[in-house]
């Protein structure tokens, strides 16, 4: 039901059915800040989440990639760097998904040293987030030379794929 209502933007009867609700586990709070993400609205985002730790709620890596989503809409650096340093006190793993939605983050809020430093650190390596990080350095109108290391990267990788 709260995927249907967050589907259909309809976020204001999820808040109803979720505030209602006597049960409110973490695919519920998930749902919720990351149906305001995906409406454009953030701030209501982080509110939620507010709201979640008041309640002892332990967030995972879709409540983490959510709020850095929020933090990318707000162009808040400071706090995707308490997010990021969160997680990274908590000793998670960082999948390939978190570390887009960090390195998208950082990319949109000009940080792009950040970004090449987490790709840099990164296990494994997806067409899809070079990609990502080429066309992000594009769009902030970076300068053309710091596309060469990721672009090397790139190549690198399909040349080890097609290798095997």
């Amino acid at each position: 039901m709260i995927h249907f209502l967050v589907s259909c933007g309809l976020l204001e009867d999820e808040y109803k059915l979720f505030d209602e609700s006597s049960v409110r586990d973490l695919v519920f709070w998930n749902s919720l800040s990351n149906g305001y993400v995906r409406s454009g609205t953030p701030r209501e985002a982080l509110n939620v989440f507010e709201k979640m730790e008041m309640e002892f709620v332990e967030p995972d890596e879709v409540t983490i990639i959510g709020l850095v989503g929020a933090c990318a809409q707000l162009e808040n650096l400071e706090l995707g760097r308490k997010l990021h340093s969160y997680f990274m006190d908590k000793c998670l793993c960082f999948s390939v998904p978190l570390c887009n939605a960090f390195m998208d983050m950082y990319m949109k809020n000009g940080s792009v040293n950040e970004a090449k430093a987490l790709f840099d650190r990164m296990d494994e390596r997806t067409m899809r987030n070079m990609r990502k990080s080429c066309w992000s350095l594009v769009a902030i109108s970076r300068p053309w030379e710091r596309l060469n290391p990721l672009l090397c990267s790139a190549e690198r990788e399909e040349e080890f794929a097609g290798s095997g």
